[in-house]
């Protein structure tokens, strides 16, 4: 650090040399602006084992890259100083680094250029950003942000076969934090303290109640008066070409199983009016549904997004409809498909989503 100029350190680049720089110049009493990209982290040791040791008791060492561009995807974040520990976007900024690099837009002779902004993005703006004319109330921080201001955060999960190692990981996350609790449970019958909280977030969770007009009464017995509800849901799958475009190509080898309507499923809040019945019936007020179009980037070459795309709910239900022998056929085909729509930042197609606002009917 010593021999640096004197000033304020831009650092572009946040691969593991990145952070590592980062952490460093800080400690070292720089003041430090780190430039963000997408850099992957794991955390320094899950149970009593470094990740290293981990990654060396599997196969991940031995794996072929899926492509050449897997070259440029920067080192995993992640430090071996001082016994070795943590080493991400969160753990700078709590240390008190600057992290920049989010651009909205970027203007060039002949197009105007957005780059993929995710969901949880959109979320964080809905709820800092409310309606003032309808709610004629102060914003609400997102969910990720209720902590730094005093307020107890509780995350619910419910089932599913990769729940341990999520929850082992998000509660290593929060170790410091004594406001936040993660819980294992099912918010449609978890009886909870009344007036509990000011505000409910949902990403993608709540289409699968057994009974969404019981959960969503459930969820409003715990809000506090005036206290919000803000979820994400798919809009149907015809206006989801994330899933349609490839979906096309391989359902030539093979069937998509029976949606069931409005049970329990990725689409069953896809209709404004279903979902708006839903949570009056619930006890919910105010209730606004917006319809957003997004984008989604499913991998960095079309062999990594068909991976990803054979692993959703929708991939996994067609292809157990296809014979053994012939989905590896059916796999190069979604492959083919995609490769029209691979670009300098991966394979992106359209997104269709709603944002779902509301608030409790009447106090606790």
């Amino acid at each position: 650090p010593s021999a640096l100029p004197n000033g304020k350190v831009l650092i572009v680049g946040s691969g593991q040399t990145g952070v590592q720089l980062a952490e460093e110049l800080h400690l070292s009493g720089r003041n430090v602006v780190l430039s963000c990209g997408r850099a992957p982290w794991l955390p320094r040791r899950l149970g009593d084992k470094d990740i290293v040791t981990w990654l060396n008791r599997t196969t991940f060492f031995d794996q072929p890259l899926p492509a050449q561009g897997a070259r440029l995807v920067a080192n995993l974040q992640t430090t071996g100083a001082r016994g070795g520990h943590d080493l991400h976007y969160r753990v700078l900024r709590d240390l008190g680094v600057q992290l920049v690099g989010l651009a909205t837009a970027v203007y060039t002779n002949s197009e105007l250029l957005r780059p993929h902004r995710s969901l949880s993005d959109m979320i964080v703006r809905v709820l800092r950003e409310p309606d003032q004319h309808r709610h004629r109330s102060r914003p609400l921080p997102a969910a990720e942000y209720l902590g730094d201001v005093g307020q107890d955060v509780e995350f619910l999960r419910i089932a599913s076969e990769r729940l341990g190692l999520r929850l082992h990981v998000a509660r290593r996350r929060a170790a410091t934090r004594a406001d936040v609790t993660f819980l294992h449970a099912d918010a449609q019958t978890r009886p909870f303290a009344p007036a509990a909280f000011d505000v409910a977030i949902s990403r993608f969770g709540t289409m699968f109640f057994d009974d969404p007009v019981v959960a969503f009464a459930n969820i409003a017995t715990a809000m506090c008066p005036g206290g919000r509800l803000c979820i994400a849901t798919w809009q149907p799958l015809t206006a989801n070409d994330w899933l349609a475009v490839p979906g096309a190509a391989l359902l030539r080898f093979g069937s998509l199983p029976e949606m069931g309507g409005n049970a329990p499923g990725m689409f069953a809040q896809s209709a404004p009016s279903v979902v708006a019945d839903v949570l009056h019936a619930a006890g919910w007020r105010d209730v606004d549904v917006t319809p957003v179009a997004t984008t989604l980037l499913l991998g960095a070459d079309p062999a990594e997004a068909a991976r990803y795309l054979a692993d959703s709910g929708p991939g996994r239900a067609v292809l157990g409809t296809i014979d053994e022998p012939d989905r590896p056929a059916a796999i190069a085909a979604v492959i083919d498909t995609l490769a029209v729509h691979h670009g300098h930042h991966g394979v992106a197609l359209g997104a269709a989503i709603l944002l779902i606002q509301a608030r409790v009917k009447s106090g606790c």
